[in-house]
């Protein structure tokens, strides 16, 4: 159920960042911490991550 509940999280990110998002193959591997974190610490830590790996075509606030 938790790890339903973090594939859920990051598929959610994706899809609402579907047209921000490069053409890119993306590897997505939930960390120990990630059990303990709600659905929106998940979203905001993954999305912090695809800006530093540079995966969106515009700026996102």
């Amino acid at each position: 159920m938790l790890r339903n509940k973090i594939k859920r999280a990051i598929r959610e990110n994706f899809k609402v960042h579907k047209s921000h998002i490069l053409a890119k193959d993306i590897i997505v591997i939930a960390r120990q911490p990630a059990k303990d974190m709600t659905t929106l610490q998940i979203q905001n830590s993954l999305e912090h991550v695809l800006k530093i790996a540079k995966v969106f075509n515009k700026k996102i606030k």
